[in-house]
């Protein structure tokens, strides 16, 4: 199945840089560090078993159902076990286990006025003993924990959205509401879902199945969403195909991240070297999604209840929820320091486009600054 890549949608490799005005009372941590900590935690516990191989069970939020980002913690819990030198099996001695739970941040039973999102993992024989868990053998500082707010929104489904130039208790008021699914957070418009007072919006679009071929990009329609407790909802059956469009109207060019129950849409890309995570909206300008990057040329279908099944990854990610949630978060994007908006604060990060082949509109090379994460829209689905 082809992307439909417009002169207004542009791939892109670059990380969210998190806006320095709203963390000056909230250390920073990352998904990404929080992952790589418990690799590492990992790789040693199961070398000193002599082994390589380890069972890698799905990561998921057990205390609240609607969490759907488990199945990309545990692809990117995958990946950083590889760099470790370790091999993910169907089978092996060793057992991973983990879960994660967003909520407030406590200290000293102190409700500290932001949201911090807690991992915990542990590591066992198949006979049951444990040999590793984090919540008892780790001190409260090598605990994994996540605060960036952007890794936050894909952890936990959220449709918020947080103007830099807010003050930092008024943004993280917004996060805990979003967790808590509080009315006033988003808007529905038609067919168009937005983050409450964002300039940024997205419609679902659902083709029919056509067999062993992906529909043609002329055969979605927008299908509009409902309210079902609190969130976003598509209805959508088994079988038919999903698709996204992201729309910009904001006076800057935007950066996206999709995200299928919190795996990229770049998760299958064929080129295991391209660091590619973003795309590139221009102001004023649409673009859709139509599947899972594959190469330049090529994406496999967002078939519902279903991952490419062509894909070696695909085993290792199954997850039996009966509910699916697609984010899709935006940050600010500028080519020229004179083009920055001004409401844009923090740091930043030049970005090189991958350029590719022609495929009804040529792609671009451009270079982009990005700023710090400014919304998100969840919309959630029945996979079964």
């Amino acid at each position: 199945m082809r992307i439909l890549w417009g002169r207004s949608l542009l791939l892109m490799s670059v990380l969210l840089a998190w806006n320095a005005r709203a963390s000056n009372a909230v250390e920073i941590l990352t998904l990404d560090k929080a992952l790589a900590d418990i690799a590492k935690n990992v790789a040693d516990v199961v070398k000193e078993q002599n082994a390589k191989e380890i069972v890698v069970n799905p990561i998921s939020d057990t205390g609240d159902l609607t969490h759907t980002a488990g199945t990309g913690l545990t692809e990117a819990l995958i990946v950083k076990l590889r760099a470790q030198g370790l091999e993910p099996a169907l089978k092996a001695d060793l057992v991973f286990s983990g879960d994660y739970s967003l909520g407030e941040a406590e200290r000293d039973g102190e409700r500290q006025g932001f949201a911090v999102g807690r991992l915990a993992f542990k590591v066992r024989r198949r006979n049951g003993k444990t040999l590793i868990d984090s919540e008892k053998d780790l001190g409260p500082e090598r605990q994994p924990r996540v605060t960036n707010p952007a890794d936050l929104a894909k952890m936990g489904d959220l449709t918020v959205a947080l103007p830099p130039s807010a003050k930092a208790a008024e943004n993280d008021k917004k996060i805990l509401n979003a967790l808590d699914n509080k009315p006033g957070l988003f808007t529905i418009d038609g067919t168009k879902i937005r983050a409450q007072g964002a300039p940024y919006a997205i419609e679902m679009l659902v083709a029919p199945a056509s067999g062993a071929h992906a529909p043609h990009h002329s055969a979605f329609r927008p299908r509009k969403v409902e309210v079902r407790e609190g969130m976003p909802f598509l209805k959508v059956e088994p079988g038919e195909v999903v698709a996204v469009r992201i729309i910009n109207e904001a006076s800057h060019d935007v950066a996206s991240t999709v995200s299928i129950d919190g795996l990229s849409m770049f998760a299958f890309r064929d080129d295991k070297a391209d660091r590619n995570e973003h795309v590139i909206i221009k102001t004023g300008k649409a673009g859709d999604i139509l599947g899972w990057f594959r190469n330049a040329k090529t994406s496999s279908a967002f078939l519902v209840a279903d991952l490419p099944g062509d894909h070696p990854k695909s085993p290792l990610l199954k997850n039996p929820a009966k509910i699916g949630a697609i984010t899709v978060t935006f940050a600010a994007a500028w080519e020229k320091d004179n083009q920055r908006p001004k409401d844009e604060d923090g740091t930043r990060q030049v970005t090189e486009i991958v350029p590719g082949a022609p495929i009804d509109a040529p792609y671009e090379t451009v270079r982009r600054q990005i700023g710090g994460f400014r919304a998100a829209v969840t919309v959630r689905y029945d996979k079964l």
